[in-house]
């Protein structure tokens, strides 16, 4: 299950995207578009009152926030308005700044998608074909990891002539390793 210390984090480096302030639902939706893919079963589950168990314990790390100066009170920014004090800007920037998103949770969410999609369009006989998911996974990766990935699609020759839709590079400090995706 997700810490609160880590809701806190999320909190802070969306509301920094966000431009410093929006509503509870806004950072809640950008939330889950970016880190929804490390969230476990035991977090999309619902209270009694039937929110969403994460969704409800980001608003108790949010309460946190407001007490250590990072978020401004609900008096400041106005009800249902979550907004970084000064403090909260500079450590948003400072989360931002060290944050390397793990692709690993990217790749469940696409994978999961892709189930989804294949499950929902047998029901209504309209499957999507390969490179609509190959489009969707590229665009995806581009989005949520921006800084971390450049992204070169192969054309439709291309992929002709090397059998793959993509190529991966990896590098670490000693070098490249690379391979391609079908």
């Amino acid at each position: 299950m997700i810490t609160h210390d880590e809701l806190a984090d999320w909190i802070l480096i969306v509301l920094g995207d966000l431009g410093g302030s929006a509503t509870r639902a806004r950072v809640l939706d950008v939330m889950e578009g970016q880190f929804g893919g490390c969230l476990a079963a035991d977090d999309r589950g619902r209270r009694k009152r039937g929110e969403i168990v994460w969704k409800n314990n980001a608003s108790f790390a949010r309460d946190g926030l407001v007490k250590a100066g990072l978020l401004l009170s609900k008096t400041v920014s106005g009800h249902g308005t979550w907004t970084l004090s000064p403090a909260g800007k500079r450590k948003s920037q400072a989360l931002r700044a060290n944050q390397d998103a793990p692709l690993c949770p990217s790749f469940r969410s696409i994978a999961a998608n892709v189930t989804w999609s294949t499950a929902a369009g047998r029901l209504v006989g309209l499957v999507p074909m390969e490179p609509t998911f190959t489009d969707n996974a590229l665009l995806a990766l581009a989005i949520q990891h921006s800084g971390q990935i450049k992204i070169q699609r192969f054309t439709s020759y291309e992929e002709a002539q090397s059998g793959a839709d993509w190529e991966w590079w990896i590098r670490d400090r000693y070098g490249y390793a690379g391979f391609r995706v079908q």
